[in-house]
This record gives C-alpha cells, structure tokens and sequence, in this order.
C-alpha cells in the first residue's frame, strides 16, 4: 500500500476523488512539506510554460478576408474590386472606399457622399491613408 501525506483538507478530498487507489495517509510533518514543496513546483512550472506560451503566441491573425467583389455604390451592381482598383473606379469617403461599376458612378456619389455612405464597402487601406 502506497503512502502519502497531503498539506491541508483540500488536498485529500481532491486525491481521493480522483484516485481509485487505496491509500494510507501519512500526516507527518515532513510528508506535507515534501508535497507542499511538490506542488509549488508544480504551479511554477504551469505559470511558467503559460507565460511561455503566451510570448510566443503573439497577437492573432486577422481571419477576415478582403471581398473580391462588392457593391457598387450606386447603382447596387456588382463590381470586381481588384478590376474597379485597377482602373480606379473607386472613391475614398471618411476612412471607407466605395467602387463604382461605370464612369458615371462616382460623379453621382461626389455629388451626395452621404446619401451613399451607407452603401457596401470597404476600409481604405492603411497605405493611402499614410500617404495622404
């Protein structure tokens, strides 16, 4: 029979609901140092291996992805925003960019930005706004 020594109440409580051995308890003195000693050992090692973990995780990587097409500001239509980019069918409004699907389009919404603010689109990328 296997003997162990516990530090406090607690402790036996949780060892015996998680054990099916049968043990004897050994109460002395150095018992419970030895097991307190052991699981400070054992706190500090899962403190340290979180903060390790943690370091290395860094910040999450953002999961969203770019629509390849959206809305047109508009008239509703579908534009691809890669082709819309290229020919710069596009407008910049308050921090979103808007796009268009014909050259009528963007004379209509510089006319009443607001009306139209509310229509799909996306942020405007950080290399813009950095060199506006």
């Amino acid at each position: 029979m296997e003997r162990v020594g516990f530090c406090d109440h607690l402790c036996r409580l949780a060892h015996r609901a998680f054990s099916s051995n049968k043990i004897e308890l050994d109460n002395t003195p150095k018992a419970k140092s030895v097991i307190l000693i052991q699981m400070k050992r054992f706190a500090t090692a899962i403190i340290v291996s979180l903060a390790v973990a943690c370091a290395f995780a860094g910040p999450g990587k953002d999961k969203t992805k770019t629509p390849t097409t959206i809305k047109c500001a508009v008239t509703g239509g579908d534009v691809n925003i890669a082709d819309a980019t290229k020919n710069k069918m596009f407008t910049d409004y308050k921090g979103n960019r808007y796009f268009f699907c014909c050259n009528g389009c963007p004379q209509e919404f510089k006319k009443e930005p607001a009306k139209y603010s509310k229509a799909p689109h996306i942020k405007t990328p950080k290399s813009v706004k950095a060199a506006k």
